[in-house]
C-alpha cells in the first residue's frame, strides 16, 4: 500500500471532508480514501456498466430500443387518474408481441406471499 500526502488544501474543503466523514462514521483519511477509490474506480465500474447494458439490448435484438428520456416524458405527460389494467399495460408494451420464455417458480406453494 501506498501512501499519498497533499499539501495546501484549503481549510473550508478540509472542514467539509471531515463533516462528510462524520456524517458517514469514518475518520477524515477513511472518507478520503474511499472518495479517491470510488473515483478511481469510477471508470471501470462505467465500462462494466456500458457493456451490460449491451447485452440486455443484444438479447431483444429485433425489438426496437426505446430512449429512457423519451418514455419518461411520456409517463409524466399522462393524466394521473387514467389507471391501465395489467392487459392494458401489458399491451402498450414495447415488448408487445414478442414471445418471451417466462416460467413460474413452482418450488413454492401457491398461497406463499414473497
Amino acid at each position: 500500500m501506498g501512501t499519498l500526502t497533499i499539501r495546501n488544501l484549503d481549510d473550508g474543503v478540509i472542514e467539509t471532508l471531515k463533516a462528510q466523514a462524520k456524517a458517514n462514521q469514518r475518520s477524515l483519511e477513511a472518507e478520503v480514501r474511499y472518495m479517491l477509490t470510488q473515483r478511481a474506480d469510477q471508470r471501470v465500474r462505467m465500462t462494466d456498466f456500458l457493456e451490460r447494458t449491451r447485452q440486455v439490448a443484444a438479447g431483444t435484438p429485433a425489438v426496437p430500443q426505446t430512449d429512457s428520456v423519451s418514455l419518461v416524458r411520456e409517463d409524466r405527460q399522462r393524466p394521473k387518474h387514467i389507471k391501465l389494467s395489467l392487459v392494458e399495460f401489458l399491451r402498450a408494451s414495447p415488448l408487445a408481441g414478442v414471445e418471451l420464455d417466462i416460467e413460474r417458480d413452482r418450488s413454492l406453494p401457491r398461497d406463499v406471499e414473497l
